[in-house]
């Protein structure tokens, strides 16, 4: 079997971006609208002493990132999708999220 691909899903990622998104309230999900026709994510909390959980639905199940560590999703057509994250321990906990078009 072949997967046919379309030029825009072939074409690799030119553009960057970036957005960061603060969390101030403890076990609260926060949502991040992925802009469309995003092909790179990456993402990262600021802090080396809180893990970051996060979940593409609502609610969960979330995903754990551990303290330190860096999220990299790539190769990937991401459009009309949300990112939701939540951390214990949220205030004033900063999530780094860079991203190519």
């Amino acid at each position: 079997m072949t997967l046919e691909l379309s030029r825009e899903q072939q074409d690799i990622s030119v553009t960057p971006a970036y957005n960061s998104e603060t969390l101030t309230d403890a076990a609260t999900e926060y949502s991040w609208t992925i802009p469309e026709k995003v092909k790179k994510l990456v993402f990262h909390i600021r802090t080396l002493d809180e893990d970051l959980k996060y979940s593409f639905t609502s609610g969960g199940p979330y995903i754990v990132l551990p303290a330190g560590a860096v999220r990299i999703i790539d190769h990937v057509l991401l459009e009309s999708k949300t990112l939701y994250l939540q951390c214990d321990d949220a205030v004033g906990k900063v999530v780094d999220i860079e991203y190519w078009i």
